[in-house]
């Protein structure tokens, strides 16, 4: 990489677009099998240990825990894991026809997540109907998601965060269920993220399929048309402006992580 932002710079090998990493692997690809791999024993361990559980969450549901727990994630794999980014992610996003979603830049993460954990922390959670919990639930589910923290890791941090606080508030949420599919959750998410009602409705009904209450077996995301046409005609034309929403001023697809 050289994109002449040093802080972005230096955390790729040279002249690649591979993170440097604790197995000094080269190919991107292979990294992110290898990646994946510890990503998921890790989490595992997590669910199967109390040990490791409480160590993690021994600041209850905190930004430290947060740090904690993407540490405890990936922290065999990159020096950096547990440290908030420094630079500004841009991804690319089909179901947005090549835009990125408007990610928290870095010097706004600390109040931004602070902010959405106070609201998490002090909902009264028993006060409200089921389905009530779940339209919370997903709202800031989306809202911490948005932030983006972490160089990487971050959707897979997010949700097992919000699954450990869930079970804690005994929020109802199938989470077999819910992460069933993860690109329908994570392109609700980027649909949430521009705002707009009839997205916000689509992912609601996927949290709301995802109930203990909900007799459906796999929850739905129901793309508004407009953007499933932009999904699927980026996938094959990517260079028709008119398929590009400008979300992010920034249009460098070199400045991708996740």
């Amino acid at each position: 990489m050289n994109t002449g932002i040093k802080e972005y710079d230096k955390l790729f090998y040279p002249f690649t677009k591979t993170l440097v990493n604790k197995f000094d692997e080269l190919n991107r690809e292979k990294l992110k099998l290898k990646e994946e791999a510890y990503s998921k024993n890790k989490m595992e361990e997590l669910d199967l240990k109390p040990s490791s559980y409480n160590k993690v969450f021994k600041d209850g549901f905190s930004i430290n825990s947060l740090k904690a727990l993407h540490k405890f994630i990936l922290g065999g794999v990159y020096s950096w894991a547990g440290t908030f980014k420094q630079v500004s992610l841009f991804k690319n996003q089909d179901i947005l026809g090549g835009a990125s979603v408007q990610y928290c830049p870095p010097e706004y993460l600390e109040d931004n997540i602070n902010d959405v954990l106070w609201k998490m922390n002090n909902t009264k959670w028993d006060s409200l109907s089921n389905d009530d919990k779940i339209l919370k639930f997903a709202d800031q589910f989306q809202y911490l998601w948005q932030c983006h923290p972490f160089n990487e890791g971050n959707t897979r941090t997010t949700s097992k965060f919000m699954e450990a606080f869930a079970k804690e508030k005994n929020i109802p949420v199938d989470f077999n269920k819910l992460f069933h599919n993860p690109t329908d959750l994570r392109n609700g998410f980027v649909l949430y993220s521009t705002g707009e009602p009839d997205c916000k409705k689509a992912v609601f009904k996927y949290f709301r399929d995802s109930a203990t209450y909900s007799d459906i077996e796999s929850p739905s995301l129901d793309v508004p048309d407009r953007y499933y046409e932009k999904m699927i005609g980026s996938m094959f034309d990517k260079q028709k402006e008119e398929r590009v929403i400008k979300i992010n001023n920034s249009n460098n697809e070199e400045m991708e992580m996740d």
